[in-house]
């Protein structure tokens, strides 16, 4: 394999995403492998590359996607552990024991113009990823649960088992319907809690919240949820929405700890009362759960590779790649978020 031409999704400018055929042509670098895609999860990050939420993006035209499932068909000098044609989850987090590779670069197919990536992308039938961005899998699991684990479902689990060391007797409110708060429910699922909430602006959410484990749901307003002030002393907030993060914070019992897993616009401010932190109220930073991909993903894979049912809730769509750009758009408008969709290559 000199060189590969694939189909991928390339984004070229605000909300300009386009399907091109793609060449890498480079030999492959120390700690880089090639892997043929299989299944690639749609994250709300790349919605927010393809809105320039957070400002320009200085790195177009490039590659997308940091989800995915795939079997390796090539592997670059100084490559431990991987072997040709072993299944991997590829994941965003990376194994701390393996170094970065360099960033692969790739062309238009007709073209000598360049297109960047960084060191995992899943938008396109074949990625070159750096070798501590995949982890090795079991090749009788399923390739679409894989896929799940690069982001969403191993950060919600995470986030539940590192972080938050659930007990039976907490109280906790997911706030934020998402699939990372879809994915912390069934975290706190795994860890058999019985008084689960959820909150969200959106019904159709809140009713995927009650079929993947919520006892209660909570419908979000502009109001604060007055009732359930101080009722909570587990709260995993999903989202970036002001409006929620407030609330969530309310709704927090005095000693209560509170997880942002969720990223906010870096220009958004909240209102809180310094006596709600003197009385015990504490604020915690979430990043992926705190996974050790190698380590934690085969451990959340095992606990939910019997449970298809959740799997298939899950779900939202499974697409070609030619139909991933209407997917992205309507995402970018607020919709279909509840849950995955998923790429399918």
């Amino acid at each position: 394999m000199r060189y590969i031409n694939f189909k991928a999704l390339v984004l070229e400018g605000k909300r300009k995403i386009s399907l091109k055929y793609v060449t890498f042509k480079e030999k492959l670098k120390s700690n880089q492998v090639i892997v043929k895609i299989n299944f690639s999860g749609i994250c709300g990050k790349q919605i927010e590359e393809y809105t320039h939420q957070k400002g320009v993006d200085k790195f177009i035209p490039h590659l997308l996607g940091h989800e995915g499932s795939g079997k390796i068909v090539k592997i670059g000098p100084n490559v431990k552990n991987f072997r040709i044609g072993d299944h991997v989850v590829i994941h965003w987090m990376r194994n701390s024991n393996i170094s970065d590779s360099k960033t692969p670069i790739f062309n238009y197919r007709n073209s000598n113009k360049k297109i960047n990536a960084g060191w995992v992308t899943t938008f396109s039938e074949y990625s070159v990823i750096s070798s501590n961005r995949i982890t090795k899998i079991n090749k009788k699991i399923d390739m679409k649960l894989a896929a799940l684990m690069g982001c969403c479902l191993s950060t919600g689990i995470g986030t539940v088992f590192n972080q938050a060391k659930i007990s039976k007797y907490d109280s906790p409110l997911v706030v934020g319907c998402g699939g990372v708060g879809l994915s912390v429910i069934i975290g706190l699922k795994l860890k058999n809690l019985k008084n689960i909430s959820a909150a969200d602006i959106k019904n159709i959410n809140l009713k995927k919240a009650k079929n993947l484990g919520a006892n209660t749901t909570l419908k979000l307003k502009k109001n604060k949820l007055k009732r359930f002030k101080s009722k909570f002393n587990k709260v995993f907030i999903t989202t970036g929405s002001k409006i929620a993060i407030e609330n969530a914070i309310f709704c927090a019992a005095d000693k209560s700890d509170i997880y942002f897993v969720g990223v906010p616009s870096p220009n958004d401010k909240i209102s809180i009362k310094p006596f709600e932190i003197h009385n015990g109220k504490k604020l915690h930073p979430s990043s992926g759960g705190d996974i050790i991909p190698n380590k934690h993903i085969p451990i959340y894979i095992e606990k939910l590779k019997s449970k298809s049912k959740i799997l298939k809730s899950f779900i939202i769509n499974e697409i070609s790649i030619n139909k991933a750009p209407n997917i992205i758009l309507s995402m970018s408008k607020g919709k279909l978020n509840y849950g995955r969709n998923l790429i399918k290559f």
